[in-house]
């Protein structure tokens, strides 16, 4: 993102000794929506069969749009 220390400054923000954690989660939501986006959201077969998608739980949704809109809050007050 070009700023310097942020993640020193992401560690404060949320009262962490470590950040990866928190790379992890939004890694982990990053992928998720890329395999939305660009597979549909499909399970992968070797064979041929049946397709379905990945389940995905309202929980889930709402967990991911209170990290992501807590990580936004926590970057543009570093901006």
């Amino acid at each position: 993102m070009g700023i310097t220390g942020i993640t020193g400054t992401l560690q404060t923000a949320y009262g962490v000794g470590d950040i990866k954690p928190t790379k992890a989660q939004l890694n982990s939501i990053v992928q998720r929506r890329h395999r939305i986006v660009h597979e549909g959201d499909l399970v992968r077969h070797k064979r041929a069969g049946d397709s379905r998608v990945h389940p995905l739980k309202r929980k889930y949704v709402a967990d991911s749009l209170d990290f992501i809109n807590g990580l936004v809050g926590h970057l543009e007050k570093i901006v």
